[in-house]
């Protein structure tokens, strides 16, 4: 199964494989630098980090990651599997990838906070940190499954991301005049309008699992129609 999930790295050349694991060594650092960063209070740099530093670093790293994952449904391969096999593939590597950014980044941060702000901010540190990993989680999950349906319709994945990326990426800076309600809506699911675990399920994870009944059906029926739409 392993295999499998991991079969979409081989239709690249060692050279972009390269290239993409250098972006994700920066994404990195950037999370890094970003978490260490004194602020006035960790709250604040619990903010910064999902408005700012998640799209900024995470999110391209989750998106290059699926990219260079994902299995195109080309006609070779739609000759020795189904497109449900192919698209039950590709949504297991998206799930792994978004695992792996949310615990990078949770982690990034549940490490720095001590560092910079000392061992005052421990005692609640581990509320903060699983609020954190829900939205971060939410962040990448709904960003790729949106991905995956543009690129299903016919849009290339570099344009793909480029798009979304900017998107995110500049959302905060351009939008910040309109902060608390242009931004809030464009990220929805990982604003931080509260830690309250009440606000952020009503609010926020309720209407994820909506969303993402319906992006995964949009992405299943596209996929499954990939050959129609191709042609």
């Amino acid at each position: 199964m392993m295999r499998d999930v991991c079969s979409g790295m081989k239709r690249h050349s060692k050279s972009v494989r390269w290239m993409m694991a250098a972006m994700l060594v920066v994404s990195i650092l950037y999370t890094i630098s970003s978490c260490l960063q004194r602020w006035p209070s960790a709250m604040v740099s619990y903010n910064q980090m999902l408005t700012e530093t998640s799209t900024r670093a995470l999110l391209p790293m989750c998106l290059i990651l699926l990219f260079v994952g994902s299995c195109q449904p080309t006609a070779l391969l739609l000759a020795r599997r189904s497109t449900r096999s192919i698209f039950a593939t590709n949504l297991a590597w998206l799930v792994l990838v978004v695992a792996g950014c949310t615990l990078i980044g949770t982690a990034v941060f549940g490490v720095t906070m001590p560092l910079v702000y000392g061992p005052k901010v421990l005692q609640g540190m581990p509320h903060m940190l699983l609020v954190l990993a829900v939205r971060v989680f939410m962040m990448c999950l709904s960003v790729s499954l949106v991905a995956v349906l543009v690129v299903t319709l016919g849009v290339r994945w570099p344009v793909a991301v480029a798009v979304l990326l900017a998107v995110f990426t500049l959302g905060n800076w351009v939008l910040t005049a309109f902060a608390g309600t242009v931004s809030r809506y464009l990220y929805f699911f990982w604003y931080p309008i509260g830690d309250d675990w009440p606000v952020v399920v009503v609010n926020q994870v309720v209407p994820f699992v909506g969303f993402l009944i319906v992006v995964v059906a949009a992405d299943l029926f596209a996929f499954s129609r990939f050959d129609h739409l191709e042609g």
